[in-house]
């Protein structure tokens, strides 16, 4: 695991280091779908903020996004999915759906900065087992190529409830760091 995550970010920062613009030099409406992979952390709080459970999984995730491009600035609408099985063997999602924005950064090597919120949702498949509530995403991105795109996401979720049958919390977190490839369409 660990050699893993070291050549994950050894291709992120050689990413950085070289590349073409993308977005940094189109205008108007792009789509765009991407997959990677986040390690997860995932919390069960009861009362008063006290820790009832926490579990940690590595999750494939996926992507959507469609939006604008203005200048410097991508304004969004996005979904990211991940998917992964808890240590009782239940398959779940858990997602954000909401808006996005970026901010392509001049000089500094076509790198984007970038910020979104929304509906923060859980599933667990096969169990009738759905929580819901809010959550943000902040991440950096670099162009690969004119359709290719590394991003580095941070994500955390806030639930108002425990998607889990039989838990005894009374809301749930998530934070992920996700590693994404982007094609888009621009």
């Amino acid at each position: 695991m660990r050699r893993t995550f070291g050549l994950i970010l050894l291709t992120l920062f050689t990413a950085m280091a070289w590349g073409q613009t993308g977005l940094a030099t189109s205008s108007g409406w792009f789509s765009g779908i991407g997959s990677g992979f986040a390690p997860l952390y995932i919390e069960e709080i009861i009362a008063d903020d006290q820790l009832a459970a926490g579990a940690t999984a590595i999750s494939p995730t996926f992507s959507l996004r469609t939006g604008w491009v203005v200048q410097h600035y991508a304004i969004y609408l996005m979904t990211e999915q991940n998917i992964y099985v808890n240590e009782a063997q239940d398959t779940s999602t858990s997602g954000l759906t909401g808006l996005g924005i970026s901010y392509l950064v001049p000089g500094l090597n076509d790198c984007y900065l970038s910020a979104g919120a929304g509906l923060a949702s859980k599933t667990v498949i096969g169990d009738d087992a759905f929580a819901s509530g809010t959550g943000l995403q902040l991440g950096v991105g670099r162009p690969l190529s004119q359709h290719f795109t590394l991003e580095m996401n941070y994500s955390y979720f806030s639930l108002d409830s425990v998607a889990v049958p039989f838990a005894v919390g009374e809301r749930e977190t998530i934070t992920s760091l996700q590693f994404n490839l982007l094609f888009l369409w621009v």
